[in-house]
């Protein structure tokens, strides 16, 4: 079966060489993966890794809630999209988790930045929300054309619910795979809405605890998918990997069989 990671961060996967994380993501059967940037830095590392690997690793430029600050990162953002192909704004949200966060109104203002620029240049956006429910929705509802994805979603289904008739996707993480887990939102919500990612070095499923997370994990985070939806892996891993491909608008294709 073929799998993909939409959301991963080799920048920090600093125990592993570049090299040997795509060999074994490509050996668990990996077709591609989404390099997400945190900054500006790691939008330019995702560039020379999306150039290192071409038709494996995807790019993104986007700045994460808690690397804004009050300066003019988003006009070098701006520079980055127009100089280069990524393939998603992101991740950029809301993260209202530590007290010593950057303000409410400052992240919101990098969100809604990013989301407008997402708008622009018609690209997709990944979101970071946490301990933000109550402010992201809002925010969503304004932007109800724009692809977007939350990643590693782990908010009730009053979120899905408030957001189903918005393009809206969410993916999921190793979290699925912990005992704590209620799975009523993979449960109750469509295949075709959903992802996988690893959100690599972190998140390990349960089956990998123990060692840092890798893209070569995410065939533990589709299994644990299709055992909550009773489904067979590769039903999962195809819907995922053609809703990955066709909402990031990769210029790819799934392998035939």
């Amino acid at each position: 079966m073929y799998l993909f990671d939409t959301h991963a961060h080799p920048h920090l996967c600093t125990d592993t060489p570049l090299n040997a994380l795509v060999d074994r993501a490509k050996a668990a059967g990996l077709v591609g993966m989404m390099s997400v940037a945190i900054d500006l830095d790691s939008a330019r590392d995702a560039i020379q890794q999306s150039e290192h690997y071409p038709g494996f690793i995807w790019p993104t430029a986007g700045i994460h809630p808690t690397s804004v600050a009050d300066d003019d990162q988003i006009t070098e953002l701006e520079a980055i999209i127009q100089a280069h192909d990524v393939y998603a704004i992101g991740e950029c949200g809301l993260d209202f988790y530590r007290d010593t966060n950057p303000s409410a109104g400052l992240q919101t203002d990098y969100f809604r930045a990013q989301l407008d620029i997402a708008k622009r240049y018609d690209l997709p956006v990944i979101i970071h929300a946490r301990h933000a429910d109550a402010e992201l929705v809002p925010i969503l509802l304004d932007y109800p054309d724009v692809p977007k994805v939350i990643h590693c979603f782990s908010s009730p289904w009053s979120v899905v619910e408030a957001l189903l008739d918005t393009a809206t996707w969410f993916s999921f993480t190793g979290i699925v795979t912990y005992t704590q887990y209620d799975p009523e939102v993979v449960e109750r919500l469509p295949l075709h809405r959903m992802m996988i990612e690893t959100d690599c070095p972190y998140l390990t499923p349960l089956s990998h605890r123990g060692t840092a997370n890798e893209p070569a994990f995410v065939s533990a985070i589709c299994s644990q998918i299709a055992a909550i939806k009773s489904l067979t892996p590769e039903t999962v891993a195809a819907a995922t990997t053609q809703t990955a491909i066709d909402f990031f608008k990769l210029p790819t294709a799934v392998p035939a069989t």
